[in-house]
């Protein structure tokens, strides 16, 4: 079986003696005129061109010095830099990032070397829908909101910043916290969230309040615990998911309280829609917290 390439395959290169050379198989020795080593000593033969091209800091260096035949270090581990090189070499497909570790990794390298145009494709990554196995994928930072939340803020990434917060927002915390357990989370950036939830949930229960939210066709002690209890459910959904449009299938119809009475909801479906698009205004312009000032 042909040798797979270690820097494409980072789960083959940490197998390997971290100390022991090796040349990539796809970026071996030929033409090129730049040669690379990276932090688990693999070898890069690469077109100076490409990097002049695709990098403000490896510009700056060829442009300052002449690098002749000795490797440039890269802090890198090669499976890392493979997947960089192949972002902007123009006869390679763009690699599928479907691993937080490995984004991480990338989008620290291409801020430390400027590759811009990487970053960009990076950041496209965190919004793009994607297609596996014929089912449609929603966008990762859909899918893990807080975890992209926090890569997106480290990396400057303002737009992304502010829809991944939006997903805070929503949905249980516990789920969110648990898709960014491979972060340690810091006490800014949780802060923001939890505080965030809250006041949504505050805006949620006063408008929940005002409203009324039920009536009995008479008085009825029974009428009154079953009122109170439909109320109790809609509060805790609320707070468990933040999003209105979770009450819809809660206001449908009437609840029987135990002395055979119906008891109606005060709350409209378009009081939930009203709700729906204040709540949406409102994230336009969700404030990003700032970290060391």
């Amino acid at each position: 079986m042909e040798q797979q390439d270690r820097a494409a395959n980072p789960s083959n290169a940490m197998s390997l003696d971290a100390h022991q050379p090796y040349t990539s198989t796809i970026y071996s020795a030929g033409k090129e005129d730049i040669i690379l080593t990276t932090i688990d000593n693999v070898t890069f033969h690469v077109d100076q061109a490409l990097l002049r091209c695709s990098s403000h800091v490896f510009k700056t260096i060829f442009e300052r010095e002449d690098k002749g035949t000795s490797p440039l270090k890269i802090e890198a581990e090669g499976a890392t830099l493979g997947h960089l090189l192949a972002f902007v070499h123009p006869n390679m497909p763009s690699p599928l990032i479907d691993d937080m570790q490995t984004l991480v990794a990338l989008f620290r390298v291409a801020k430390r070397y400027e590759m811009e145009g990487v970053l960009y494709q990076l950041r496209k990554i965190l919004l793009e829908i994607s297609v596996v196995d014929d089912v449609v994928v929603p966008p990762w930072y859909k899918r893990e909101p807080l975890a992209i939340f926090i890569v997106a803020h480290a990396f400057d990434c303002v737009t992304e910043s502010r829809l991944a917060l939006r997903e805070c927002l929503k949905g249980p915390l516990e789920a969110h916290i648990a898709g960014a357990t491979s972060f340690e989370i810091s006490v800014e950036l949780m802060g923001a969230v939890l505080r965030l939830r809250q006041e949504r949930l505050e805006q949620l229960a006063m408008k929940l309040n005002s409203i009324g939210s039920f009536v009995a066709p008479r008085s009825c002690f029974h009428c009154g615990v079953t009122h109170g209890q439909w109320r109790l459910t809609l509060l805790q959904k609320l707070q468990l998911h933040l999003q209105p449009s979770e009450l819809r299938n809660d206001l449908s119809g009437s609840l029987i309280c135990a002395a055979g009475h119906a008891v109606y909801s005060h709350i409209s479906l378009a009081n939930i829609d009203t709700w729906v698009c204040e709540l949406n205004q409102q994230e336009e312009q969700l404030p990003l917290p700032k970290l060391n000032p």
